[in-house]
């Protein structure tokens, strides 16, 4: 596999986010297959609790404030926070402003990113206030990484 190297802003491979942007840094086709490497943009809100049964991950928050669900214990994680979430640990975080928060992600062995644009192509093939069918987002998680989805989001706070 070559090296490579990505300036600012540059992706290395499409991919899609519910709710933000992503840039795939290191994918499976860089890797072969050992692990995904992306940052996120991310928006209001967050994930669903989930569990990745084949996926170990690393979450590293860059810029903004997220609140990550990691088990039973729940962070407030700014810029410099690092959560490690072994394969079988349900999870979740969620961005609970306004403003855009930024993390990298790094999933071994990879995949990840196929995973996030799996969901992203099926939510937007939604039609406007079409319902999110709980069945298909846990047969995408399954089909990409044997996941599965354990729980509701982490509640939003209130906005002022």
């Amino acid at each position: 596999m070559p090296a490579y190297v990505l300036q600012a802003g540059e992706t290395r491979r499409e991919a899609r986010f519910i709710g933000g942007e992503v840039r795939v840094l290191a994918g499976i086709e860089d890797t072969d297959e050992a692990l995904s490497v992306i940052e996120a943009h991310v928006g209001r809100g967050g994930p669903s609790m989930h569990v990745h049964e084949k996926r170990d991950e690393l979450l590293i928050v860059l810029e903004g404030e997220l609140t990550i669900r990691s088990g039973e214990a729940t962070y407030e994680a700014g810029p410099g926070f690092a959560a490690w979430i072994p394969h079988g640990t349900p999870h979740a975080f969620a961005n609970q402003s306004d403003t855009p928060a930024r993390l990298i992600g790094i999933c071994t062995p990879g995949g990840l990113e196929k995973s996030l644009t799996a969901h992203a192509d099926y939510v937007a093939g939604l039609a406007p206030g079409e319902e999110l069918d709980p069945a298909m987002l846990a047969e995408i998680a399954a089909r990409h990484d044997g996941g599965r989805v354990v729980g509701p989001p982490i509640l939003l706070a209130e906005n002022d």
